[in-house]
């Protein structure tokens, strides 16, 4: 996902001259400031600036911070009216960048401080903050002892209302299920052990913290190593893990491994892709289904279809129930999807 401040960066230095020939206005998400000097130091007055701009973003739905475009009132709206480069930019931006993790408290990991030079300067030019939107708001300055807040009229201090909701809001985060196939080995006769596991991605907008898994069955077993509580009742099964786990955005964590397998020997082919085009020519009675221990010698066909439905969630993420089926020609799907992957890596 591309920043705030990407266009902007895209742009270089003649961004900087197109937003005074356009009389840009300062927006909820969009903020021009200056320093009280030419550059090369980091005053007081300029961190107590830059603290309460990006505290405030922090505290809104984040945006950009632009250092070195002074703003004039029109008709009730701040717009840049003149450029200010910063001398001795690169030192500028350091001395910045340094400075604004111990600005906020809670730290904003996110934060970025990018030069950008003038056309034809060097070492002078604007420096460009990116402040993401931020899942631990508020954030108090700890320069000023005070909280910020962004908003479409400017930055301005939090009132207490405002400071307590934010702190007792719900964060919630939003996942979804998945059954995926693990390639585990083969005997080299067309007998394949494979894994089904269940993975949970995170599709909403924010981490998801402390992830877990309850199952009907306990046949499953732990992805890894980060499942390190595992509880057992009865019927049903758990998977827990320790509260600083975390499933960040887009990002995806195997949970549970069932095992299961698929035996091509009644094709009475050698190679495994003419076994697999038997199949797929709608003789399903060639493959069986069962996990490879179980697979013995040749014998009726009995297929363990795999059933398996429970509920998951996280700290900040509601509980979700599930069913998933996986059966024959479902598994023959997923392998040969996996077989194709491995072939083109080879």
């Amino acid at each position: 996902m591309e920043s705030r401040s990407h266009d902007i960066l895209s742009k270089g230095a003649s961004y900087f001259d197109q937003v005074i020939v356009d009389r840009e206005e300062e927006t909820l998400h969009l903020e021009f400031k200056t320093l009280s000097h030419d550059g090369g130091q980091l005053k007081r007055e300029d961190r107590k600036l830059v603290a309460a701009a990006v505290t405030g973003l922090s505290n809104a739905e984040g945006g950009v911070l632009i250092i070195g475009i002074e703003t004039k009132r029109v008709d009730g709206v701040d717009v840049a009216s003149a450029k200010r480069p910063i001398k001795q930019l690169q030192r500028t931006t350091n001395l910045i960048r340094s400075a604004l993790p111990e600005m906020l408290s809670p730290q904003h990991s996110g934060l970025e401080a990018h030069a950008v030079e003038t056309s034809g300067k060097i070492d002078e030019g604007f420096i460009v903050i990116d402040v993401p939107e931020s899942a631990s708001r508020p954030h108090y300055s700890n320069v000023h002892h005070q909280y910020f807040r962004r908003g479409s009229d400017g930055t301005r201090v939090m009132e207490h209302g405002e400071i307590r909701d934010l702190m007792f809001a719900t964060r919630e985060g939003l996942l979804e299920i998945s059954c995926g196939l693990r390639m585990s080995s083969s005997t080299g006769d067309l007998k394949y052990s494979l894994q089904l596991v269940l993975a949970l991605r995170n599709v909403g907008s924010v981490p998801v913290r402390a992830p877990y898994l309850r199952l009907a069955k306990q046949d499953w077993h732990p992805a890894s190593s980060d499942w390190v509580l595992p509880r057992f009742g009865v019927s049903t099964g758990g998977f827990y893990t320790t509260p600083d786990l975390i499933i960040h955005i887009e990002d995806e964590f195997g949970v549970a491994t069932f095992p299961t397998g698929l035996d091509f020997r009644r094709t009475g082919l050698y190679q495994l892709e003419a076994a697999r085009q038997t199949v797929k020519s709608g003789q399903w009675n060639r493959v069986v289904m069962k996990p490879m221990s179980k697979m013995g010698e040749l014998g009726p066909i009995s297929d363990e279809i795999v059933r398996v439905s429970g509920s998951y969630g996280a700290l900040n993420a509601a509980i979700k129930t599930f069913e998933i089926t996986i059966d024959k020609e479902t598994l023959f799907d997923m392998f040969c999807r996996e077989v194709s992957k491995s072939d083109q890596v080879s």
